[in-house]
């Protein structure tokens, strides 16, 4: 059986919270204009000016069936205001 997973779309250059707590990054999906980066963080809130875990460029990230672990939570903010990305995230095994 597959672990859980979510698809949560981004629009628009704000940071966006994703998961409060214990989270795994599987998949950044562009889902139209590819202009900007996608910057990743962990962070429990947004705004908290936590340093970028990583960026990703706008053609979009496969990081695999298990993904990144993220165990402070996991935000993401858009570099372009007119891009909209699917994150593709689940739980922390």
């Amino acid at each position: 059986m597959l672990p859980a997973q979510n698809l949560t779309l981004v629009t628009g250059a704000t940071e966006v919270l994703i998961a409060s707590s214990n989270a795994r990054l599987l998949k950044i999906i562009p889902q139209g204009s590819t202009a900007g980066t996608v910057t990743i963080r962990e962070a429990s809130a947004i705004g908290g000016g936590s340093t970028a875990k990583f960026t990703s460029p706008a053609t979009g990230v496969d990081f695999g069936m298990l993904g990144i672990a993220f165990g402070g939570g996991l935000t993401v903010q858009l570099g372009t205001g007119a891009d909209v990305f699917g994150i593709v995230w689940g739980p922390r095994l």
